[in-house]
């Protein structure tokens, strides 16, 4: 995928937003790839074994005591961008999260398991999964990925929302 402006999609092809034209499934097996920038979105959750405490406003989580962890459904995320970047013979694997800095731990670990290069979008404060998806978006659209992979699911909102989000705000969906 070429970086620059939107150019119109030939025949049997859609525009993307990060420019130029993406083929179709049949036309991109036939397309030689030598590099790809693959990008994936990971978030720092507390571990699955941690007793959870509401916090006193009823809303949040007591953070005092918690562990956090990558989350499960971005590890997997994680192992197939790996594996994506072998089967290709080269390429770059970049992690990003939106976070504080306590992300860092998670950053490094996916670095550890073998991402090239880790990402924080600093955030203070609580957010929602449309500022999220936005935030995200915002970043994605000025790196010119040639695939982005995310978790199906968080482990602790559990709702599923931010990567329906991004595609359907990068036009994808």
């Amino acid at each position: 995928v070429s970086g620059g402006p939107y150019t119109p999609a030939p025949s049997g092809g859609h525009t993307g937003r990060f420019g130029g034209s993406r083929p179709t499934s049949s036309r991109r097996r036939t397309r030689a790839l030598t590099f790809m920038n693959i990008i994936v979105c990971i978030k720092r959750v507390p571990s699955t074994t941690t007793a959870i405490k509401v916090a006193d406003d009823g809303v949040s989580i007591d953070g005092s005591g918690v562990e956090y962890e990558l989350n499960t459904y971005d590890e997997f995320a994680v192992e197939q961008a790996l594996q994506t970047k072998e089967a290709v013979g080269e390429g770059e694997v970049t992690v990003v999260t939106r976070g504080t800095s306590d992300a860092i731990k998670e950053l490094r670990d996916c670095l550890a398991r073998g991402a090239d290069k880790a990402v924080l979008l600093k955030h203070e404060g609580r957010s929602d999964a449309f500022a999220t998806a936005e935030m995200l978006a915002a970043w994605l659209g000025t790196q010119n990925p040639d695939v982005i992979f995310m978790g199906k699911q968080a482990v602790d909102s559990d709702n599923s929302q931010v990567p329906q989000r991004v595609a359907t705000i990068l036009g994808f969906g």
